[in-house]
């Protein structure tokens, strides 16, 4: 899941820099989707519940980026 974090994350400050890599918009968005599925499986499972660091909320709240996505792609 941090791996997903990060790409999503970095991705998106190059993004936002103005910097225009080749498929990295597709890789923010892979990672973004990835997130939501964690999210998924992190609020059907009541071992992690709402416990972070893998709790549904938190990663929810960071995949929000999605919204900046939308003005820097594309």
């Amino acid at each position: 899941m941090w791996k997903l974090h990060a790409e999503a994350l970095f991705g998106y400050k190059v993004l936002a820099s103005g910097h225009g890599v080749p498929g990295l918009v597709e890789r923010v968005e892979r990672a973004l989707n990835a997130l939501q599925a964690e999210a998924a499986i992190s609020r059907a499972d009541p071992q992690i519940g709402a416990a972070p660091p893998a709790s549904a909320a938190e990663i929810r709240e960071f995949t929000d980026l999605e919204a900046r996505m939308s003005k820097v792609a594309r």
